[in-house]
């Protein structure tokens, strides 16, 4: 998250608009995470579009929007 917070730094956007990128493309990330853990467990079990719902929701919740609001406001100085 440090790595994607320093590039999205590094534009040429105001403070908030770089956070606001950065809390995008985090989100979105931990989303596509939770995707491919689906995948790979629908491939055993699980393999309604519901259970789909529920990973890509929690990974682009928990870890993304809300780990993401955490880095930024750590990193704030």
């Amino acid at each position: 998250m440090k790595m994607l917070l320093n590039i999205c730094k590094n534009t040429n956007l105001t403070e908030r608009k770089y956070e606001y990128l950065f809390l995008l493309i985090n989100t979105l990330a931990w989303c596509v995470i939770g995707f491919a853990v689906w995948t790979f467990v629908s491939l055993f079990a699980l393999k309604d579009i519901e259970w789909m719902v529920t990973f890509v929701g929690y990974f682009g919740l928990i870890p993304g929007f809300i780990g993401g609001v955490i880095e930024a406001w750590r990193n704030e100085r």
